[in-house]
């Protein structure tokens, strides 16, 4: 009984994207950019948000399960009085200036902790948008298609692009895809125009997306595939993917000479859970946790006690390095003699691990993950001669001395200052310490200290659009 509800709600989601998708989304086209983003979360004023601002904000939120469309209307007004009554605000359905802001604050907090990257491909005319905390563009498809790499075991995410698709074929294909005879297919949605369709439903207990468009002969089509589990988790993902899908009006496949189809949701199966054999926690036992003290130390001295704790860590395959060159390189940051703390988008996809520092290299195994929450543990095969006590989230005070150590761009051993601009507390209880010491690619993973030493946060994300505004992970979320 619980899975046919959790089965209906997937349904209402799928039934409200596509259709959303029938509006023609003529509001943006119009005015100025869109705050939501531009405006990075800083110096946003309510005059700047306009309607699509409030649904993109009401999607990451997940109140919002629709397409983007500038039209403040019934699901519109409806989503704002779920996301007031969330807030403890009487549900009017008409957001008052200060709330406006405060919904888009909280949606861009939201789409940044998920790290929203876009996908663009020039020479065939399509773009995507993609959460870059649990996805990666990987293999090049033929014509022009791509592959996402994740950390999701369940998920698969590709674009496929197919040329020479008649408006028959088109027609022919959508009817096989709906029409299909497999026992264990169910089709929870589907619609169809002559230059669209979208299809929704499950097939062999996998959950999947299907959207294609067509355009002088040729389709663009995304496909996002996932267990019932990790669906009823991230469908407001799929909602945000299906906004940042753009075709362009004149699709230009690369010609391979290989004859491709309209491919069914199912084609391959789920990708190999990169973490079958280990605990989906993100946390581990033997962390020592120590308050602040009275007597701060300057940063050189901070430095000489604590820098011994932190590596730099190596992600690879068997072909080569796990992700793209820049990304498979990141920080680690010893909290025992044989566990480290870091990112699990530092070491997604690796077949072999490895630590380094000053010249000594170690392998390593990824013993904890929890993906979602970005939480990596590492268990060294070597002992770690110095490690560090973990301040707790509760005792660290908004402006504070800390200093972050990682290796910025493979710059081992850096340090910068900053102090805690703020503790953050997002929707489903994410934790995050926003700090103005700097982050950079391949601080990822390192450590955020205070000035006595202590580990206060792993070191995680920046606001590109923004300065001095970057995150770390509480590092004693890690505490088991």
């Amino acid at each position: 009984m619980v899975r046919w509800g959790c089965l209906q709600c997937l349904r209402l989601w799928a039934v409200g994207v596509v259709l959303g998708m029938c509006v023609q989304p003529s509001a943006l086209s119009q005015g100025p950019a869109s705050a939501f983003d531009q405006a990075g979360g800083m110096s946003l004023s309510a005059d700047l948000i306009r309607t699509v601002d409030v649904q993109k904000a009401l999607i990451w939120t997940q109140h919002y399960g629709s397409m983007v469309d500038g039209d403040y209307g019934r699901m519109t007004r409806g989503a704002v009085e779920a996301w007031q009554r969330a807030q403890g605000m009487k549900p009017t359905g008409v957001l008052e200036p200060v709330q406006a802001v405060e919904l888009v604050r909280q949606g861009i907090a939201v789409r940044d902790h998920w790290r929203w990257t876009n996908f663009r491909n020039d020479a065939v005319g399509y773009s995507i948008g993609y959460p870059a905390r649990i996805f990666s563009p990987g293999r090049q498809l033929e014509n022009g298609g791509i592959e996402f790499a994740t950390s999701i075991p369940s998920a698969e995410f590709r674009v496929v692009v197919v040329p020479n698709v008649t408006e028959a074929l088109f027609k022919s294909a959508f009817e096989s895809l709906v029409n299909s005879a497999e026992p264990d297919a169910r089709i929870l949605y589907s619609v169809r125009t002559e230059t669209w369709f979208v299809i929704s439903g499950v097939r062999g207990g996998i959950w999947y997306y299907q959207r294609a468009e067509r355009r002088s002969f040729s389709v663009a089509q995304f496909i996002y595939r996932m267990n019932h589990d990790d669906a009823t988790r991230h469908g407001f993902l799929v909602t945000a993917i299906a906004n940042g899908f753009k075709v362009d009006h004149d699709i230009r496949p690369r010609d391979t000479g290989v004859t491709a189809t309209l491919p069914p949701a199912s084609i391959s199966p789920p990708p190999a859970d990169p973490y079958r054999n280990v605990d989906r926690s993100g946390k581990v036992e033997g962390i020592t946790l120590k308050l602040g003290g009275d007597v701060e130390l300057r940063a050189q001295d901070v430095f000489r006690r604590v820098s011994g704790a932190v590596f730099v860590v190596g992600a690879f395959t068997d072909r080569g390095r796990a992700r793209d060159p820049g990304v498979s390189q990141g920080s680690a940051v010893a909290i025992s003699s044989r566990h480290l703390l870091t990112n699990c988008h530092v070491v997604r996809g690796a077949d072999v691990v490895i630590v380094m520092r000053e010249g000594s290299v170690h392998r390593a195994n990824v013993v904890s993950a929890n993906a979602d929450a970005d939480r990596c543990v590492l268990r060294s095969e070597a002992d770690l001669p110095v490690f560090v006590p973990v301040r707790p989230f509760a005792d660290l005070n908004i402006g504070e001395q800390v200093y972050s150590i990682g290796a910025p761009q493979g710059l081992e051993l850096s340090i910068a200052p900053g102090i805690v601009s703020s503790k953050r507390v997002f929707d489903g209880g994410m934790r995050m310490i926003q700090t103005s010491a700097p982050i950079s690619p391949g601080s990822s993973g390192g450590g955020l200290f205070d000035a006595y030493g202590n580990l206060v946060g792993v070191t995680t994300m920046s606001r590109r659009e923004a300065q001095n505004v970057n995150f770390a992970i509480p590092a004693d979320d890690y505490r088991r």
